[in-house]
Formats: structure tokens, C-alpha cells, sequence
């Protein structure tokens, strides 16, 4: 399971706001509690676009590497190379 720290977090809002990728405003949450709540800016959605974009990229490199290197175990030849 994925955890994550709360000071990891707010830090990296923090950096996120600082850059201009985020707003926040203070209000009540569902339990009467103040909270702050952040969302997305113009810049924000941009940034979110350019990182999903990379991501993507390097996942289809990965799969695209862990396809050659299952074929290569099993003596599959791929492009330019021989079994």
C-alpha cells in the first residue's frame, strides 16, 4: 500500500502553489472543520498535461523494453537483433 507522509504533502502543495499550479482557499469541511482546499489553475491543468504526457512516454518504454527483453528470454529475436 502507497503512504505518504502529511508534512511530504502539504510540502510538495506548497511548491505547487508557489508555482502558480495551484490555488487554495480556507473553508469548512464536511465535519465543521476548517480546511483548505486546493485547486487546479489554468497553469496548473497546462503542467498536469506536459507531466501526464512524460509519464506516458516512459511507460511505453518501459513496456516497450520489458516486451524485448521477455522476447529475448525466449529466444525470440526482435528487431535488428538475432536469438
Amino acid at each position: 500500500m502507497f503512504t505518504l507522509d502529511d508534512g511530504a504533502l502539504y510540502q510538495a502543495l506548497h511548491r505547487m502553489q508557489e508555482r502558480g499550479w495551484l490555488d487554495s482557499d480556507w473553508s469548512h469541511a464536511e465535519n465543521g472543520k476548517r480546511a483548505r482546499f486546493y485547486k487546479l489553475t489554468a497553469k496548473g491543468r497546462r503542467q498536469l498535461h506536459l507531466e501526464t504526457a512524460s509519464w506516458l512516454r516512459y511507460v511505453e518504454a518501459v513496456s516497450r523494453d520489458s516486451a524485448a527483453g521477455d522476447d529475448l528470454s525466449r529466444g525470440v529475436a526482435t528487431q535488428g537483433e538475432s536469438a
